[in-house]
């Protein structure tokens, strides 16, 4: 898929000549950003399955990863025999569970138009900015997704807030860069 997307894009830019000096910097940062986004994501669903298997609300199949995992605790083969969670492990679980779902909730949004963003602005006449701008925004929502992650796994309201919408500012860049060279473009 990236080199059909480098493809459009290297001949959109050829018709139109907007590329200049960074050709495929947003390209690049939005390949960067899936990596560490990815990356981000498998920690951040490990940490889930540990939060799970603490407080002891893994599906019966996985039972037999809780000895291996947990050697103290019995492996529970059914819901019915799980004791119930302590009161640490249950706020964990219900930590861990929401910052999976915003994950799954933003990112992909955010990519998207990361994407739309680096092939409409270089199919528009004269681009609406600099791809090197759009690499910057990817970047910034990258970083600020990674510190939304840590911020809300640490419990640390106020710093997720500001990670939440230096990300979204980045998305809203990114729509903008979207709907004014579809503008253009038409």
């Amino acid at each position: 898929p990236y080199g059909v997307f480098r493809s459009a894009q290297r001949a959109a830019a050829a018709g139109a000549g907007v590329m200049g000096g960074t050709a495929g910097a947003d390209v690049a940062m939005i390949g960067v950003a899936c990596a560490a986004l990815f990356a981000k994501n498998v920690v951040t669903g490990g940490s889930f399955a540990i939060a799970r298997g603490k407080a002891g609300v893994r599906a019966p199949e996985d039972s037999i990863w809780g000895p291996m995992l947990w050697p103290t605790q019995k492996a529970p083969q059914s819901f019915a025999e799980r004791p119930p969670a302590s009161k640490e492990a249950a706020i964990a679980l219900a930590r861990w569970n929401r910052v999976n779902q915003n994950n799954l909730e933003a990112e992909p949004f955010g990519l998207l138009l990361a994407m739309a963003a680096s092939l409409v602005n270089a199919q528009a006449s004269e681009g609406v900015v600099e791809a090197k701008s759009i690499a910057v925004a990817v970047g910034v929502f990258t970083a600020a997704r990674i510190a939304h992650n840590v911020c809300y796994a640490a419990g640390l309201g106020p710093l997720r807030t500001l990670s939440f919408s230096v990300g979204m500012w980045s998305c809203v860049f990114l729509s903008y860069v979207c709907v004014a060279g579809a503008i253009k473009i038409l």
